[in-house]
């Protein structure tokens, strides 16, 4: 700053008080670079700093707080995230020969989050809560006090750059579960499926796949299966979300720690006990399930697991069988039986019901078909449908009507499996009822509730 900015400031304004003069000292600044020193224009520029501009002062009682504030304020403009918070913790305790590397390690961890998609905030809750011994109730607004009064755990103050490489670990595996990959960015039809059944905003799982990553890929297989089959079993029967988080966590805290070789036990005692210990909440509420009941998303996928699961009970695996999105892709529907909007040939041959709603909605009324032939049967009766249904890939709805053409030989896995099915050859208000219980039944088996299995 020249030497006459103070002369100039004295002869131009009287100033009221130290953050008056710094303010127009910065405009000096300004000036300088090339602005203009018309008294008139630094005039208007003051009148229009003290009428526009609001200083205040905070005080709070700990930096993690005052690192929340400062966040809250910013992202209503600079839009600084909730990891920029840790970031300022580790480069406070960091060495200056550290920084450089702090610095790449944490562009590379926060480019993991978000070309994922994901929220950094919740990435690091989670972390935490498969890593440390935490209980589930820390919440987010809470994380930066929680860092200040265990640094002895995190070793966050005494060694900030292991403990970035440490978190960097973690988002990359966490950045591939969101991508419906396990650790090692190979597909995990475990976690993928649990997509298709929670939808973008269901993420609690992560914190024990987290925990669990150290697993080789067969055993974080059987972990991610067991948490898909035991997800849905929560969120069909009404689970609150705060509830099972809590078993989440404790399920983590376990398998952080669990000895080799362990994990069937580990998987009994928790996973599996959980869903036996709702199976018969589980199945009443298969047997009275409409459309209505639950998300979108989610009766698809339950359709869509039913219908793979009898595929691949008849055929085996095969690439295309073992993907569920094969089955809950836009090409193919969920068909009414007896039609949402039928004709009235449709109504008066289905008798008693055709048009109640609690029926039509029924999960017992409800198959999975391909699109195109869907669209060839429309809104018409059973009797018209019904060699449609028998043209569909899926062997539960070609078996629909009849078992005739299906059965191979006497003891071959797709005889034996037409055989297990039930079929109808007429379609009124009590096969409705008696399909839907033999569809809550087979449920039972696809998620494995029963405590007989």
């Amino acid at each position: 700053m020249p030497a006459n900015a103070a002369s100039v400031s004295t002869s131009l304004i009287s100033f009221s008080s130290k953050i008056s003069r710094q303010q127009f000292i910065a405009y000096v600044s300004v000036r300088n670079s090339g602005g203009s020193s018309d008294p008139a224009a630094i005039r208007r520029f003051y009148g229009y700093l003290i009428n526009k501009v609001k200083i205040i002062r905070i005080e709070t009682p700990t930096i993690a707080k005052a690192l929340k504030i400062f966040e809250t304020i910013n992202d209503r403009g600079v839009g600084l995230d909730a990891m920029d918070l840790l970031k300022n913790l580790l480069f406070m305790h960091a060495k200056d020969h550290e920084f450089g590397k702090l610095k790449d390690l944490w562009k590379s961890l926060t480019d993991e989050i978000y070309l994922s998609g994901e929220k950094p905030l919740r990435f690091l809750r989670y972390y935490l809560l498969a890593t440390f011994d935490v209980d589930s109730k820390l919440r987010e607004d809470a994380i930066y006090d929680w860092f200040q009064r265990n640094e002895a755990a995190t070793n966050h103050a005494t060694n900030p750059v292991g403990f970035a490489q440490k978190l960097l670990a973690a988002a990359k595996a966490y950045a591939q579960f969101a991508r419906g990959n396990n650790p090692k960015g190979v597909r995990e039809p475990g976690i993928a499926n649990t997509r298709l059944l929670g939808g973008k905003s269901i993420k609690q799982h992560f914190i024990v796949l987290l925990a669990g990553r150290h697993l080789g890929p067969d055993e974080f297989s059987r972990l991610a299966e067991e948490v898909e089959k035991t997800l849905f079993v929560w969120l069909i029967t009404g689970t609150a979300g705060k509830e099972y988080e809590r078993r989440i966590v404790e399920a983590a805290h376990r398998l952080r720690e669990l000895p080799q070789g362990k994990l069937d036990d580990f998987l009994a005692e928790t996973f599996v006990a959980e869903r036996r210990g709702l199976h018969k909440d589980f199945e009443q509420v298969m047997q009275t399930l409409r459309s209505y009941d639950t998300r979108q998303f989610r009766l698809r996928y339950l359709i869509a697991k039913i219908t793979q699961h009898v595929d691949l009970l008849a055929y085996g695996p095969s690439e295309a069988r073992c993907n569920l999105a094969e089955y809950t892709a836009g090409g193919n529907d969920i068909e009414h039986i007896l039609p949402d909007r039928g004709d009235a040939e449709a109504v008066e041959e289905f008798g008693d019901g055709g048009t109640d709603q609690e029926i039509i909605q029924s999960l017992g009324n409800l198959l999975l078909i391909e699109k195109s032939i869907n669209r060839a049967i429309s809104n018409k009766s059973y009797s018209k449908k019904v060699a449609a249904y028998s043209q569909s890939k899926f062997l539960l709805t070609k078996c629909q009507y009849s078992r005739l053409g299906t059965e191979i030989g006497l003891a071959d896995k797709i005889t034996k499996t037409v055989q297990s099915l039930e079929n109808y050859a007429e379609w009124n208000a009590e096969n409705v009822k008696a399909r839907q219980d033999f569809l809550a039944t087979l449920s039972t088996r696809v998620w494995c509730t029963s405590p007989a299995e």
